[in-house]
């Protein structure tokens, strides 16, 4: 490993910090993406009203090599994924080079930003691509780029602000400062110059993606004691206040980075190296009660998760997709995966206090628990909540319906359809069996 992490620094000097962060904490698959071959930058100019001179670096373009084929329709005309994740965009935000995020696109859809590293500087730079009179523009370097290394860019959820983390310095010393927070707002002429956020976050020692909520609260990771760690940082009267860490259930100890957290604050979602996972680090999701507590955090299943390392969670603007980064497949991919994977875990809450359903997992396919139900006690999978087999419950008619389509012709003949106003052990029977248990 000492070895590695060498070679490392020497391939990626620009990177260094970062590389010793994460091969101490997930491990050296990132190490390992650096060797992937790079491909060269060329001296073209990014075009457009907001185009400024701002260093070298903004007049980096990308090579005829990393240009893209025209693509026309949302999220860049790919095929949506459906419950097993996917790499996405392979050839466009998915590259030869380095990815360094997930993308992040605009509520809108019609704009997308993520990050890379080129060859030429040996930096992490972040590109953007638009979708104009329906087709999608060739990737091109921000205008705010800067001589340091810019990553991991994020929108808030009203698309007005992106943040994103930048070792720029803040003092204006022209030496590469450790990763703080910036941010640039959009302007008719286009975005503005970047600033970083207060003090009271930038003096912590950052690291990586960052996540923002309605009411503009930061959720990023830290490492102030070697061990990372997810802190939040609220909006309060024009600045944000000093951070503090997600406690337990989310803070293991073992640690959590690179936070997603929705608009509302519902759930945060996270990487983690906790026991029990499937690989070196898992995604977990962790969401709030009605008492605004966090509860224990579910992993996201052996379907997103791997032997390897998931990183970097994002949800699209439109909660149909949860973006990620794995490397499943022995390099550092960004994927994409159905959003329902959330809401089938959702599922798994207690409509009263917001805690999950006894003796439920997270696991879709887990061994069948006893249920009490009506007069006697029934056989249903642990993943499906008690709440959600009461008659004349229209989300229990439209779930069995949905097995009944699912299930053989013979066995929807034997079945027939579920009556109105009663079925109860039946759903439960045809639950257990369109489950697999």
């Amino acid at each position: 490993m000492g070895n590695l992490t060498g070679q490392f620094a020497v391939a990626c000097p620009s990177i260094r910090s970062l590389a010793v962060n994460h091969i101490s904490s997930v491990g050296p698959i990132l190490g390992l993406a650096c060797f992937i071959p790079l491909l060269t930058s060329s001296d073209v100019q990014p075009v457009g009203a907001q185009t400024r001179r701002v260093g070298a670096s903004a007049r980096e373009g990308l090579s005829q090599d990393e240009r893209t084929p025209a693509v026309r329709g949302r999220y860049l005309g790919q095929r949506p994924p459906g419950d097993a994740p996917v790499v996405f965009a392979p050839g466009l935000i998915t590259s030869a080079n380095i990815n360094h995020s997930a993308p992040a696109f605009s509520p809108d859809g019609k704009e997308v930003y993520w990050s890379r590293v080129l060859k030429d500087s040996s930096r992490v730079r972040i590109l953007y691509m638009r979708l104009i009179e329906g087709q999608w523009t060739q990737p091109r370097i921000v205008p705010f780029s800067s001589n340091a290394d810019d990553d991991c860019p994020v929108f808030s959820p009203d698309g007005k602000t992106l943040f994103f983390v930048s070792h720029r310095p803040i003092d204006g010393s022209g030496t590469d400062a450790k990763e703080n927070i910036w941010y640039v707002q959009k302007q008719d002429s286009g975005w503005s110059a970047a600033r970083p956020v207060g003090a009271a976050v930038n003096k912590m020692n950052l690291h990586w993606q960052v996540s923002v909520s309605s009411a503009q609260t930061l959720y990023f990771s830290c490492s102030q004691d070697n061990t990372p760690r997810i802190y939040r940082s609220r909006f309060i009267d024009g600045a944000y206040a000093k951070p503090a860490v997600l406690p337990h259930p989310i803070d293991s100890g073992s640690g959590e980075e690179t936070p997603y957290v929705a608009p509302d604050e519902s759930y945060v979602i996270f990487s983690s190296q906790r026991k029990g996972g499937y690989g070196g680090a898992d995604l977990y999701i962790s969401f709030r009660n009605k008492q605004g507590e966090w509860i224990e955090p579910m992993n996201l299943g052996s379907k997103v998760n791997s032997r390897s390392y998931e990183l970097l969670p994002c949800v699209s603007p439109d909660r149909k997709y949860l973006f990620f980064a794995s490397a499943r497949g022995g390099e550092y991919d960004i994927y994409w995966v159905g959003a329902q994977v959330i809401e089938r875990l959702r599922e798994q809450l207690d409509v009263t206090n917001g805690d999950r359903v006894p003796n439920a997992t997270s696991q879709p396919h887990s061994a069948p628990s006893a249920v009490q139900g009506a007069s006697r006690t029934h056989l249903l999978p642990d993943s499906v909540p008690d709440r959600l087999c009461q008659p004349a419950n229209a989300q229990l008619r439209e779930r069995v319906v949905h097995c009944q389509r699912t299930k053989t012709n013979d066995a929807r003949e034997r079945d027939g359809p579920l009556p109105h106003g009663r079925g109860f052990d039946r759903c439960r029977r045809m639950l257990h069996t369109a489950m697999g248990n």
